[in-house]
């Protein structure tokens, strides 16, 4: 046997661009990571009611949609006005559960404009899931930076809810 090739004939991994395959294998983990969470959001939501985000987790996406690069913009289309200069939310701009119904924490949920939630939730062949995931990824990143600056924060905890009969 040829030790530069592997049993299904694949070079060795010396001919290969190292950085290339890695980027790919952190898609990969980020991917599944994304997947095994809403497995379990999935599994939860089942049980639990939908609960509504708190006002703390409010107050942070109003704060986090007025600073730079939102400017009071939806971050799901950067085109529709969500919230005022006084940090007001302006409707019909809505609250979305990005990581489903279960989970109220500012990590898991964002403010976005009526079509962008409308899309996502009607969204059959996650071709907007696709999109908006990267949007919600940034608009995270953002969220905390906020929380690390002002060192507020909401728990990212599962609420269970009550258990069905």
């Amino acid at each position: 046997m040829n030790p530069t090739l592997f049993p299904d004939g694949d070079p060795s991994f010396d001919r290969t661009d190292l950085g290339t395959l890695l980027a790919r294998l952190r898609v990969l983990e980020q991917n599944q990571r994304d997947i095994l969470f809403l497995l379990r959001s999935l599994r939860h939501a089942l049980r639990a009611d939908r609960i509504g985000l708190s006002p703390e987790t409010r107050r942070i996406h109003r704060a986090v949609i007025r600073m730079e690069p939102y400017h009071g913009r939806c971050p799901g289309c950067l085109e529709t006005q969500v919230v005022d200069d006084n940090g007001a939310v302006i409707p019909p701009a809505e609250f979305d559960h990005f990581w489903g119904p279960a989970y109220s924490a500012s990590v898991h949920s964002w403010l976005i404009c009526r079509r962008c939630h409308r899309a996502l939730n009607n969204d059959r062949h996650l071709a907007w899931y696709h999109q908006l995931t990267t949007r919600f990824r940034a608009y995270q990143a953002a969220v905390e930076a906020y929380t690390r600056a002002f060192g507020h924060r909401t728990p990212a905890r599962l609420y269970a809810g009550k258990p069905k009969p």
